[in-house]
């Protein structure tokens, strides 16, 4: 067994993580609370990637290999914690709980220049024309159309360094058709007018290497979701809550965050949990509990939309702590040694996708997600970092199948 894995190919590793969540997929099509796909699948995928662990880490920058493994023991701990407690809830560890602190360990694809290589290549092999499936059926959930294609939105900021027209005009058909999917859908509103905020700013503003010259401000971006929540908290100025006010029969701009935000955090102040977290068992009672769907969330709630508010929840302070401060890492590691303006733009996708954090960004085994996680690896990938602008377009030639390529 152990030549086996030993000798594994690990372009075929991406193929078979898009091929089983194409199969997860499916099962919850068929039946939507079935979660014994996602546990084995997770728990396989997972348990290969920690035992080639050296492997994989070898690939990492020093500082950010130690966050990253800093906080991938800590959130495990903080799952194993949930099967001490009293009576624990192995519903939500199961599911929730493994979600959570399994998914980021798939930044690793992002690291391995040959692996986000094979991830493009059956990416479109597979994923998109199942997707293009699901369109076709209108089949909406959380892994509906736009979410499922989220990849395309990295691939947008590429767009200039990818020569083939075909790839070009598919990469715009996709981000348009998400687009108008669904308008009231607030994340993919605000990611894919992100990316093309990023794709335009760099065509038509900084293209003559004004890039370079200011990148070491945007790893500030950052902090615009910090500011907000101490002018919410200090300032009483609740920015969302002020745009409802503007358009209060808008759902893009309407504040549907600022009531999780107080339910998690008064979740862990009942259990005194501040630092440590409610472990993979934790429920807290929500605010939604007396609105609507009172029996569903009778027990309290476990996971939300929002992606901190998950590791907070479960790991508390010290976990959100470790978290951020490795996706900050990526974004400055990216900034300080690109040598080209495709991984800057990269750096400024990542500063979107870090701020999406604190609105959506769902954590399940999805492309979606693991799209953002590898987004993250994509940052401190070297050889990617290394390369000209030249390079770069050479490396996306041999990313794509040839049908697509010129």
């Amino acid at each position: 067994m152990s030549k086996v894995i030993s000798s594994f190919n690990y372009t075929k590793f991406v193929k078979y993580v898009i091929a089983a969540n194409l199969l997860y997929l499916a099962a919850r099509l068929q039946n939507p609370s079935n979660i014994k796909p996602m546990i084995i699948l997770l728990v396989g995928f997972s348990a290969f990637i920690i035992y080639r662990w050296k492997n994989f880490l070898y690939n990492f920058p020093t500082l950010n290999g130690k966050l990253f493994t800093f906080y991938i023991v800590y959130i495990f701990l903080a799952f194993i914690r949930g099967f001490t407690v009293h009576n624990p809830d192995y519903i939500v560890i199961m599911s929730s709980g493994i979600t959570i602190s399994s998914v980021m360990l798939f930044s690793v694809i992002g690291t391995r220049s040959d692996m986000f290589r094979a991830y493009i290549h059956y990416f479109m092999l597979l994923a998109l024309p199942f997707s293009l499936i699901l369109y076709s059926i209108t089949i909406v959930g959380t892994n509906d159309f736009p979410h499922f294609l989220s990849f395309f939105q990295l691939l947008l900021i590429a767009t200039p360094f990818i020569e083939g027209r075909k790839i070009r005009l598919l990469i715009y058909v996709v981000n348009i058709m998400s687009f108008f999917y669904d308008m009231g859908d607030r994340s993919n509103f605000l990611n894919i007018l992100g990316s093309l905020g990023i794709l335009c700013v760099y065509l038509f503003i900084l293209r003559k290497r004004l890039i370079h010259k200011f990148k070491y401000l945007y790893v500030l971006l950052p902090l615009i979701p910090l500011i907000l929540v101490i002018a919410a908290l200090y300032f009483q100025f609740n920015f969302f809550e002020y745009l409802s006010g503007q358009d209060e029969g808008n759902d893009v701009v309407a504040d549907s965050r600022t009531g999780i935000y107080m339910d998690v955090w008064s979740g862990l102040g009942d259990n005194d949990a501040y630092w440590f977290g409610l472990t993979s068992s934790g429920r807290y009672h929500t605010h939604l509990a007396d609105l609507i769907n009172g029996d569903y969330y009778f027990a309290g709630r476990s996971f939300c939309e929002t992606n901190i508010l998950n590791v907070l929840s479960m790991s508390g302070l010290c976990g959100a702590f470790l978290y951020l401060s490795f996706l900050v890492s990526c974004i400055y590691y990216a900034l300080r040694n690109s040598n080209n303006d495709f991984c800057i733009l990269l750096a400024l996708y990542s500063c979107l996708k870090f701020c999406m954090i604190f609105i959506e960004e769902i954590q399940d085994f999805s492309l979606n997600h693991i799209s953002f996680a590898l987004t993250f690896g994509l940052c401190i990938n070297n050889s990617l970092l290394k390369m000209t602008n030249d390079e770069i377009k050479q490396y996306f030639k041999i990313c794509f199948p040839k049908y697509l390529a010129h």
